[in-house]
């Protein structure tokens, strides 16, 4: 092959059209990459949980990691009891008090759930306590892995079995 035939070659390669499918198969292959790195990624780690069978509370202090590149808000947090599930309650309530002895002097401060929407920002986290109010025909001990279901903006709802690091039952 001469010189002259590999340039008409060359030409015919670097022609508009080839030129404008080879960026387009670059943009899809992109576009797919960028939907594949920003797919929710969540991840939980259970802390605490604690069930008082008097108040027929539940107590859990959760910890939220988005591991995508795009920002999830949860809407919404359930424990799975039996197949049933009892949401958390959404607006922020008192879920422990803390007594703190400084000087001689002591104080009470309170400890409030988590507000939701839970906006998590891409790749950043945020931990809080979950209060679920259990029905009063629920007499039983609740099983340990904890079953829960966490619903976000994007995607369906995510179930999940976690293991509690301290599980607390509640001074009678």
């Amino acid at each position: 092959m001469d010189t002259q035939a590999a340039l008409q070659f060359i030409c015919k390669l670097l022609s508009k059209e080839n030129t404008t499918f080879a960026l387009s198969v670059f943009g899809s292959i992109g576009t797919l990459w960028a939907i594949i790195q920003s797919r929710k990624n969540l991840d939980f780690k259970l802390h605490y949980f604690g069930y008082s069978k008097e108040r027929k509370l539940a107590l859990a202090y959760i910890q939220f990691v988005n591991k995508s590149r795009i920002p999830i808000s949860i809407t919404d947090v359930s424990l799975k009891i039996g197949g049933i599930l009892y949401p958390c309650k959404k607006i922020p309530a008192i879920a422990d008090t803390v007594l703190h002895r400084c000087f001689g002097t002591q104080s009470l401060d309170n400890i409030y759930s988590i507000q939701f929407p839970i906006s998590l920002s891409s790749l950043g986290g945020t931990s809080g306590y979950l209060i679920f109010d259990i029905p009063q025909e629920y007499d039983t001990p609740l099983p340990t892995p904890v079953k829960i279901a966490v619903s976000s903006n994007r995607g369906r709802t995510l179930e999940v079995e976690l293991q509690p690091d301290q599980v607390y039952f509640d001074k009678q």
